[in-house]
């Protein structure tokens, strides 16, 4: 009866539209009556709608972008010249948020997108068990996309799967990764595959790391950070954050 209530309260969390105040939010299945000010300042506020009017949706995350927001501007500041990557774009609501942030911060990393760029889970990504997160989170097509990346010179789109894409592209050293494939074996793939790139005390958002109903994924994923001996934390909004040493 207990698992019942909580799997209501969280339906009923997530359902709700996201409620921003400067003292109070609720969303991404949070509530908390803590100081909200990162969420409501106007370089925040204003790279979340851009992305918002890019993509055509809100999908209330503006936690998981602040934590972007975060690990984007530290990792510009540690090193300029570092590279970023996304492996799984979607529709490109994450990093089109991330570099209009970081753009009014004067902020121009060179960054690479790697995902399918298509709208279905492809045959080999459905036998290596993804889940589908929705049709509404991937991309609509590489065209459409490639279009609302049109304003970021810096930005290289490499369709395809992965993680052999990424040995087409010769990377220079990386320091900054994120992460959101929906599936802890190309996940981790693709993750080791990208190991060597990184640089040292790079950052790794994990999108999915700790989602409800994820614990398969989770379980994979930190395997392998254990065997690095590299500590990931959880986050409440079911992020993880993890730093290559």
């Amino acid at each position: 009866m207990r698992g019942s209530r909580l799997a209501k309260r969280f339906r009923y969390a997530l359902d709700r539209k996201a409620v921003v105040e400067p003292e109070y939010y609720l969303g991404e299945g949070l509530e908390s009556f803590h100081s909200q000010s990162d969420l409501v300042e106007i370089t925040f506020k204003e790279s979340y709608e851009a992305a918002v009017g890019a993509v055509g949706a809100d999908y209330g995350i503006r936690q998981r972008m602040r934590l972007l927001s975060w690990a984007g501007q530290q990792a510009m500041k540690a090193d300029p010249t570092a590279a970023f990557v996304e492996l799984g774009t979607g529709r490109g609501f994450s990093m089109l948020f991330l570099l209009n942030y970081l753009r009014r911060l004067d902020l121009h990393p060179k960054v690479y997108l790697f995902d399918t760029f298509h709208p279905d889970l492809s045959v080999a990504a459905k036998r290596q068990g993804a889940r589908s997160a929705g049709r509404q989170f991937y991309a609509d097509s590489l065209d459409a996309v490639t279009e609302r990346f049109r304003g970021f010179a810096s930005c290289q789109i490499v369709p395809g799967l992965l993680p052999k894409t990424l040995d087409l592209v010769d990377l220079p050293h990386v320091g900054f990764a994120h992460i959101d494939l929906n599936d802890g074996t190309a996940e981790i793939q693709s993750i080791t595959a990208l190991w060597p790139k990184l640089a040292d005390g790079a950052l790794l958002i994990l999108d999915d790391f700790a989602n409800r109903g994820r614990q398969p994924q989770r379980d994979l994923v930190l395997r392998q950070f254990q065997e690095w001996d590299i500590p990931v934390l959880s986050t409440p909004q079911g992020q993880g954050l993890a730093i290559k040493r």
